[in-house]
């Protein structure tokens, strides 16, 4: 499971302490997703890890994919509409036409 962080606020901002603030939310909802994670795979004894990377999910998916080694790639899709994900893009597009392994994609 890859982790990525958005942020969708200016850096730019005067108050510093909106910014830390945002910061450190995202932070701490990082970890409650991490700790759902790992308590679900111990409990299912399956093999996987939480990896967290910050940027553009796509690239991101296909390098942790090469880095680790990966046999697969499962991921799910938002099923976005032809015009939204026109103008947003496609991760799941872009991991299946970049990726050197076979990938999976789940309607929600």
């Amino acid at each position: 499971l890859v982790s990525f962080t958005f942020i969708a606020l200016t850096l730019l901002s005067s108050d510093k302490s909106l910014v830390t603030n945002f910061l450190d939310s995202e932070e701490t909802s990082v970890k409650k997703v991490a700790a759902t994670f790992d308590s679900k795979v111990l409990k299912n004894k399956i093999d996987g890890k939480f990896i967290r990377i910050n940027g553009d999910p796509g690239p991101g998916l296909v390098e942790v994919s090469v880095n680790e080694k990966a046999a697969m790639i499962v991921m799910g899709s938002r099923g976005l509409g032809t015009i939204r994900r026109t103008l947003l893009g496609s991760v799941s597009s872009y991991v299946m036409c970049h990726a050197s392994v076979p990938v999976i994609v789940f309607r929600k």
